[in-house]
């Protein structure tokens, strides 16, 4: 088993339809994961050593903020560092955000994420983004931010980012590339997607990671909902069952330690039309697990080979 951190994504619900979204979440949705479930899915986490944090996340989960708090609770209770995500969106007042996450850092909340770009500030004014990095550094809760940018937007996501002055002090701030897919396939051109990662120096940045969504289908990465990445159900089946069951998925191992072999083996097949560079390696791995025919042939391969070891 070679997960540290699984995350839940508890709705497909969100307060925004940003036109990057990977996941198309919108206020339309309204798929939740049932409390039950959730509790007792990481309650089974308590008996899982090799599961180090559980995050919960979206869509948006402070659409129901009560369920985020239990799931802090379970999830300290269980043994595991508690993150979660957010888009700000309800921290118009200083105070009212304070009082929230101080209630959260005493249940055991020990890293808040969000994110702060031109999408995202579309729906969320950037005073919710001060009031919400401000209230973490007074609480001392680590925080990360994650800007997805374009070429278009590059220049004002750094403006966007300056604004927040004093707010970001000890915030973790990552840049990455918006990618194709999801929402972005249809509302974000080809000439705004930087493409900068070159397929010979592929590494994924996720695999200690995976995700469970608002359909309870347990994926083996955490960044992109692919359905040839669908690992089991937790509305069917123990989660560390499913958990495990990962180390039989050859092709996806051996991208993740060998990804310039699986690369020259899709090349050799020429079943799929491999670009030198991508916005994201999430990318390069969605086209890839895209196609169920590829999927099933490499697995195939590398099962046999695995087999004869």
């Amino acid at each position: 088993m070679i997960y540290e951190t699984i995350t839940f994504m508890i709705t497909n619900k969100c307060n925004m339809s940003c036109p990057h979204c990977c996941l198309n979440c919108c206020p339309e949705n309204n798929i939740v994961l049932e409390n039950s479930l959730l509790r007792e899915t990481i309650g089974r986490l308590a008996l899982n050593p090799r599961i180090k944090t559980v995050a919960v996340s979206g869509g948006e989960p402070f659409l129901f903020p009560e369920k985020v708090e239990e799931m802090v609770k379970w999830i300290r209770n269980a043994g595991k560092k508690a993150t979660v995500y957010t888009n700000g969106f309800w921290c118009n007042e200083y105070d009212a955000t304070y009082n929230t996450l101080k209630v959260l850092k005493t249940d055991g909340l020990s890293l808040l994420l969000t994110s702060v770009d031109s999408y995202h500030q579309m729906g969320v004014p950037i005073d919710n983004i001060k009031n919400l990095l401000g209230v973490c550094l007074e609480l001392e809760i680590p925080t990360k931010v994650h800007v997805s940018t374009t070429r278009k937007n590059i220049h004002k996501d750094d403006e966007i980012l300056k604004s927040l002055g004093t707010a970001k002090l000890n915030a973790s701030v990552t840049t990455s590339a918006v990618y194709r897919a999801g929402r972005a396939n249809e509302r974000i051109t080809e000439s705004e997607i930087i493409t900068n990662q070159s397929t010979e120096y592929f590494h994924c940045k996720y695999d200690g990671m995976c995700a469970v969504d608002w359909n309870g289908d347990v994926f083996w990465c955490c960044s992109i909902r692919n359905d040839n990445m669908i690992i089991g159900n937790i509305k069917k089946e123990n989660i560390n069952t499913i958990l495990n069951r990962v180390m039989k998925k050859k092709l996806f191992l051996k991208l993740i330690t060998d990804a310039p072999y699986v690369l020259e083996k899709i090349k050799e097949r020429n079943m799929l039309n491999l670009e030198e560079k991508y916005a994201d390696y999430c990318e390069l791995c969605d086209k890839i697990f895209s196609n169920k025919e590829l999927v099933l042939e490499l697995e195939k391969e590398f099962e046999s080979k695995y087999e004869r070891k």
